[in-house]
């Protein structure tokens, strides 16, 4: 079964290349290399794409849907757009997706689900407290894009 992540944005994506500076900036603090991106972009208020890594014959992937909700949706003050992250398989992508968002609009998660593996007892999490959760987790179990 699928879960999902949300994070707040101030606007939707511009393009592939904007999506790509948001994951390498986010990815390099990590040390790991940027999924391979296979992204479709949509005319209109909602952007949808894939992050996808592959390794060997196994597929990781994260897809994401960027859509304008007003504020009490998104829950921040001033962002009106929610970028709602899913995964199947393999959470870590997922954390590390996020935490690219969050960085880059100095936003926040938001785990409705109960997807976030702790016991804190609320649902938004800050760039630090994904970043120590993605650190908690065995980021060796997250291939590398690297094909080598």
């Amino acid at each position: 079964m699928s879960q999902d992540l949300s994070v707040p944005l101030p606007r939707p994506l511009l393009d592939k290349n904007d999506l790509e500076k948001i994951l390498y900036d986010g990815f390099q603090d990590f040390g790991k290399e940027i999924p391979q991106i296979d992204l479709t972009l949509n005319k209109g208020a909602d952007i949808n794409g894939y992050v996808c890594l592959y390794y060997m014959n196994t597929q990781l992937f994260c897809n994401y849907l960027i859509s304008r909700f007003d504020v009490s949706v998104t829950e921040h003050e001033s962002y009106e757009y929610l970028c709602m992250l899913t995964c199947r398989g393999n959470w870590l992508l997922t954390y590390m997706t996020a935490y690219c968002f969050i960085k880059k609009f100095n936003s926040f998660a938001i785990d409705d689900n109960g997807a976030i593996p702790d016991d804190k007892g609320c649902h938004k999490y800050t760039l630090a407290e994904i970043k120590k959760v993605i650190f908690d987790c065995n980021l060796d179990t997250l291939p590398s894009t690297n094909n080598n």
